[in-house]
């Protein structure tokens, strides 16, 4: 049957547009992952060092137009694992994170639905917890994570839901309804 990480193979594809303070640490947080079997970074035109660092860190890169629904749907479309993992540039996955993930795959239907990960912001003022605890009940109650919190999704779910539309933003709401 082999590991979890032979049987599936995870594409993840980050958005970027002149990310160099914060993609970095994102790429850094995929680290060596024996679940990452290819990193896509979409970017919409930088001028910064955003494409120098994504290479200098094994990314792929594909140049796109701007737009983050534009570069998520080419970024899809460039990669070639069974399950995407879409992660904004500023996006920091915590310890822990590939456990997560391989949960979700073993579980049953996996492929029939979304998975997505709890928010946690870098600051430690009371207004964040509380924004913290509306999107979990947001995504608990209605179903509707963001793409801030990264979005796990089969191939196969992804293309049966229509994919990313070319949108500048609110992309990820399009796609999860």
């Amino acid at each position: 049957m082999g590991t979890i990480q032979e049987r599936f193979f995870i594409s993840v594809v980050i958005p970027t547009l002149n990310a160099t303070e914060t993609l970095s640490a994102t790429l850094a947080a995929l680290g060596t992952s024996a679940m990452v079997r290819e990193v896509i970074v979409a970017d919409g035109g930088s001028s910064d060092k955003t494409v120098a660092c994504a290479i200098s860190a094994g990314a792929r890169v594909i140049v796109t137009p701007p737009g983050r629904g534009g570069q998520l749907a080419a970024g899809a479309v460039a990669a070639s694992g069974e399950w995407f993992l879409f992660v904004h540039a500023d996006c920091r996955l915590e310890p822990g994170w590939e456990r997560a993930v391989a949960a979700f795959l073993r579980a049953p239907q996996a492929e029939s639905r979304a998975g997505y990960f709890d928010l946690a912001l870098d600051d430690p003022a009371p207004a964040a917890r509380r924004l913290e605890r509306i999107v979990a009940w947001r995504c608990r109650v209605l179903a509707l994570p963001y793409g801030d919190q990264g979005l796990l999704i089969a191939r196969s779910l992804y293309d049966a839901v229509g994919r990313f539309a070319p949108l500048p933003l609110m992309e990820d709401v399009d796609l999860v309804r």
